[in-house]
């Protein structure tokens, strides 16, 4: 999306300047207020956008996000407001594919809030946003949530609050069963190593017969002159 708008750009210089004397705000609340507006032209689908209005809505943009980056102590980020930018783009050349036929199937799908999913897997609709801000689905602004690409190619929306001008995304309902969502609230089980058991080896023990007394091989049978007894000739000449 980013070699479009440059490329819008690059071929209407003329009318940039003209349209940078028409475009004026002092707050950047204000400046980001005209830029939500600008893009919310992107997803709306109840008119058909000319090619000549999507020039405009980009070079507008383009000076709302150049005019709020000179402002001192802006409060939005300005790649971010690009990136905003960008993703409408996407959002709108993804949508208008095939011809710019807006009675699409995908018009008809029913969407669902932060609120809504959250309710069914029993979390706050904040907990809801962080969790598709963790997937990389949608990214947190000053003004609010903004879709990502990878948001869009899971089905979200940006819409815009018709009161504050606040940012928030809607989801279709196949999103509930969306893999990378389910294993956030139920991961896979981890394999556990089963070990085997340690085989003990032992000795066979031996069986040793019960030491004879000497006393009990050997009879004392020689009387010395003394009058005891021993068990060979040799003790009995000693002893005599």
């Amino acid at each position: 999306m980013t070699e479009i708008i440059q490329d819008i750009l690059t071929k209407n210089t003329d009318l940039i300047d003209k349209r940078k004397k028409t475009i004026s705000f002092d707050k950047d609340f204000e400046g980001k207020r005209f830029l939500n507006k600008e893009i919310s032209k992107l997803y709306d689908k109840s008119s058909v956008i000319t090619e000549p209005q999507l020039v405009d809505i980009i070079i507008n943009s383009n000076i709302i996000i150049e005019k709020m980056a000179k402002i001192k102590n802006c409060g939005w980020d300005i790649s971010e407001l690009k990136e905003q930018l960008e993703t409408g783009v996407f959002n709108y050349k993804k949508r208008t594919g095939n011809g710019n036929k807006h009675s699409s199937h995908s018009d008809k799908i029913n969407l669902i809030n932060s609120t809504t999913i959250g309710n069914h897997f029993n979390v706050s609709s904040q907990r809801m946003n962080l969790i598709f801000s963790e997937l990389g689905w949608i990214s947190k602004t000053i003004s609010g949530w903004s879709i990502t690409k990878l948001g869009m190619t899971v089905g979200g929306r940006q819409f815009e609050e018709d009161t504050r001008g606040n940012t928030y995304v809607k989801w279709p309902e196949t999103i509930l069963q969306n893999k990378s969502l389910q294993e956030v609230f139920h991961p896979a089980p981890i394999e556990k190593e089963i070990q085997k058991p340690i085989e003990v080896i032992t000795q066979p023990t031996t069986k040793t017969e019960p030491t004879q007394d000497y006393r009990e091989k050997w009879e004392a049978k020689h009387r010395t002159l003394d009058g005891h007894y021993v068990r060979s000739i040799s003790e009995m000449t000693i002893d005599n």
